[in-house]
């Protein structure tokens, strides 16, 4: 049965399959261009999370940014393993091409779009490139050459250019250019220095999962189709995680779990995530902690669907209590806080007081500037207590969490 006669390709239409046309040649040349080296290795120390999802419907981000956000907060860098990532890295390089793939492109698309006029495409390009390759041009031909490079290359790629940028930026990968830019995510391409196809970047994701069930380092995380796609792998026997990768995923999901309880996380942009994980380095470590101890008290693996239901356990019985007593500390802070204003207002008015009656009455100086530094030593004593309050308070496993809500409720 040929493609167009399909059901699905019915019902979708021939500008779909259009659609789907392009962005396969897109994908295609691509997977050609240059792409940026990655990091090599890991710090001693460092807390990689490596996140899995898979396509959901058509190629939106919306697990990928997801998880993303709950990962920038809670490790050191992230990389992220989808497909539909993946495919739109592939497309985001086709500006990167060299003048001979931009060509290759653009018939690809004229096949595609114009096929009544992909032969005059393919004859114009073939001039173009016959005409290159010639040593000794006359002026004519190099008038013919500057005309046909100005066309096709650069008002034909700039409109085309464009439109691959808007395709790009609709499908919420914009969202995570800040980490990326910041250099704390990498979105692995998959199928880096292999041609593209669809069979192609399935074995190669299903690869990629493999062995980040066995990377020594790496905390992995997965979104709920992924953990289904491990689990029955697992099931099977065709993939055997390490206890090593199933401890710091239990630590990652822990992590991720209990910061989407927190009421506006799920609405916190990149760009929020991103100025809380500078302002709450020290915290962090606290929470780790944390997260380590809840952790090791869930039996399931994160891939698990029954994961959650025991985090859900742990966080009624140990997370909710812990963020209470943490608001009821600032509380009582704040009225330390209040206090101290009152000393120091205490301390002004005696001073004033203090200078009105010294001009007459010098001789009781002594006593009156004595009760103003008991006033002002109670103050002092309050202001360090609750400095000592509040370092207090920020030492606690769950700060981060309490002061993430409180960040993003401004």
């Amino acid at each position: 049965m040929d493609v167009e006669d399909t059901p699905e390709a019915q019902e979708r239409g021939p500008s779909d399959e259009a659609a789907l046309a392009i962005a396969h040649a897109a994908a295609s040349w691509g997977a050609m261009a240059a792409a940026a080296q990655s990091p090599v290795g890991d710090p001693p120390g460092m807390v990689r999370i490596a996140i899995g999802t898979s396509p959901g419907s058509g190629t939106t981000l919306e697990s990928d940014v997801r998880l993303a956000k709950a990962a920038l907060l809670y490790g050191d860098r992230v990389r992220l393993y989808s497909p539909a990532a993946s495919l739109l890295v592939l497309v985001s390089r086709i500006p990167n091409l060299d003048e001979d793939a931009k060509l290759g492109f653009i018939l690809d698309v004229a096949e595609v779009l114009q096929p009544q006029t992909a032969a005059a495409f393919r004859l114009i390009v073939g001039q173009f490139r016959s005409l290159r390759g010639k040593r000794h041009r006359s002026p004519e031909e190099i008038k013919t050459l500057g005309i046909i490079r100005y066309q096709l290359l650069g008002t034909a790629w700039a409109e085309m250019s464009a439109g691959i940028d808007g395709v790009i930026e609709g499908t919420g990968v914009g969202e995570l250019r800040p980490a990326v830019e910041a250099g704390l995510l990498e979105i692995d391409p998959i199928l880096d220095g292999q041609s593209y196809d669809e069979d192609a970047l399935l074995r190669s994701f299903l690869l990629k999962l493999e062995a980040l069930l066995a990377d020594q380092a790496a905390y992995p995380i997965f979104d709920d189709q992924t953990g289904d796609l491990v689990k029955a792998k697992v099931a099977e026997g065709l993939l055997a995680p390490s206890e090593g990768a199933l401890r710091r995923g239990r630590q990652a999901g822990t992590a991720a779990g209990l910061m989407y309880r927190l009421p506006t996380f799920p609405r916190a942009t990149i760009d929020e995530i991103l100025s809380i994980r500078t302002d709450l380095q020290k915290p962090l470590v606290a929470f780790r902690a944390g997260v380590c101890e809840l952790a090791g008290a869930i039996a399931a693996a994160q891939f698990d669907r029954a994961f959650d239901e025991e985090l859900q356990d742990l966080y009624m019985a140990k997370v909710a209590p812990a963020i209470l007593e943490i608001e009821e500390m600032v509380r009582s802070n704040v009225w330390l806080r209040d206090l101290i204003g009152e000393a120091v207002g205490d301390v002004k008015t005696l001073i004033t007081g203090v200078l009105a009656f010294g001009v007459t009455h010098l001789a009781n100086i002594p006593n009156l500037a004595g009760a103003g530094v008991g006033i002002a030593a109670a103050g002092a004593r309050a202001a360090m207590k609750a400095t000592q309050r509040r370092s207090e308070i920020r030492r606690k496993q769950f700060y981060l969490l309490y002061r993430t809500e409180e960040r993003l409720a401004l």
